[in-house]
């Protein structure tokens, strides 16, 4: 499926839209239309941030296991900051008018899209890498300190939050709460420090 949406051509692969309908029938927990609808919303939020400061991506092409972008960044790391934290302003914005306004303690559908868009708006603050908050952070850093400064910066950030979620992960083992997702995600944190060492 092809489209374009504010100058940016838009490829989904058929794989990914097959996929994406048998979670969606097969889901029992209500939360995949609600996610997919966040994280929409998320991304569209980044893409409006690009329009608006005239560096939008040239073309996304979404597939099973990625999301491909070609875009030229922007020329001020101010601008680079602000399309970072646009998507998690508006999932932030969205719980609490979803959670406020809409909810009124009785659709399900509404609370599990207010959880989805405040675990997603605040997640991806987080100072990771591979997340805007790490984006932030590094634009942020880069103010100071020389490109390659910031990214070793950033690195060690990342190997201690990464070492951090090990411990974290263990505890919870030591006292019987078994969770294996914790100590994978952190174990990933720190490959990808130490593959980029």
């Amino acid at each position: 499926m092809k489209f374009s949406v504010l100058k940016t051509k838009i490829e989904i692969s058929f794989l990914f839209i097959a996929l994406l309908s048998l979670v969606i029938l097969t889901d029992t927990t209500g939360l995949i239309i609600p996610t997919v609808i966040a994280v929409t919303l998320h991304e569209f939020s980044h893409l409006l941030a690009m329009n608006y400061f005239g560096c939008s991506p040239k073309k996304i092409k979404i597939i099973p296991a990625a999301i491909e972008i070609t875009r030229d960044f922007c020329q001020k790391n101010s601008q680079e900051i602000i399309i970072s934290l646009a998507g998690s302003v508006a999932n932030i914005l969205t719980f609490l008018i979803t959670y406020f306004f809409l909810f009124k303690g009785k659709n399900m559908f509404f609370l599990n899209f207010a959880g989805v868009n405040f675990v997603i708006g605040f997640f991806n603050l987080l100072p990771l890498k591979s997340l805007d908050g790490g984006n932030i952070l590094f634009k942020i850093l880069c103010f100071k300190f020389s490109t390659e400064k910031s990214e070793r910066i950033l690195n060690i950030i990342n190997f201690i939050i990464g070492l951090a979620g090990i411990f974290v992960g263990i505890f919870l083992i030591i006292n019987g709460k078994i969770n294996f997702s914790v100590i994978i995600m952190s174990i990933y944190i720190i490959l990808t420090v130490i593959i980029k060492l």
